[in-house]
């Protein structure tokens, strides 16, 4: 994929991050929290279970939640990636 797309993608990812940190920490908004979970939705769809709201048996704060979702949503990416040069070289 083009360059330009990696730079979308992060600026998407930066953009959940802050407003994650905003929702949690600065405002204590829940509208700022919930977009967040949406900017970085598919890793947000792994990491949910593993914190305190998405499961009450688990341990892990709920900031974990936003480490977790950017790195599955950059390997994620990566794959999506390799597949549409894969499939351009073919095609």
């Amino acid at each position: 994929m083009k360059r330009k797309y990696w730079w979308v993608f992060g600026t998407l990812q930066i953009l959940g991050l802050l407003a994650g940190v905003a929702g949690l920490y600065v405002l204590q908004d829940p509208v700022f929290l919930g977009g967040s979970l949406l900017l970085l939705l598919p890793g947000t769809l792994f990491s949910f279970p593993l914190s305190t709201l998405g499961h009450t048996g688990a341990r892990w704060p709920i900031w974990t939640v936003y480490p977790v979702a950017v790195l599955v949503n950059v390997v994620f990416f990566a794959i999506v990636a390799l597949l549409a040069a894969r499939i351009r070289k073919s095609g």
